[in-house]
């Protein structure tokens, strides 16, 4: 992807975290939509196809973190 370039006012994009659409995209109805900020309803199946074809691309530039993941490693760290 050479026309592809992702950079902030300080430096190229390093890292990004990201989520993957879940189950709870079915929370989003026709009545629900616009309380979650949604002009539309969105198919699970063909927004995890996109968040995957997105983080592909990303990783091409940059480290990418599930939230999930980061998640989990945070609730494993005992406290002091």
């Amino acid at each position: 992807m050479a026309g592809v370039r992702v950079t902030s006012e300080i430096g190229p994009l390093e890292s990004v975290i990201c989520h993957t659409p879940g189950p709870e995209l079915l929370a989003v109805t026709p009545s629900t939509k616009e309380d979650f900020l949604y002009d539309d309803l969105l198919d699970l199946e063909e927004a995890t196809r996109e968040h995957k074809r997105f983080r592909a691309l990303l990783s091409r530039f940059a480290e990418v973190h599930e939230v999930e993941d980061l998640l989990a490693d945070v609730m494993e760290i005992d406290e002091a």
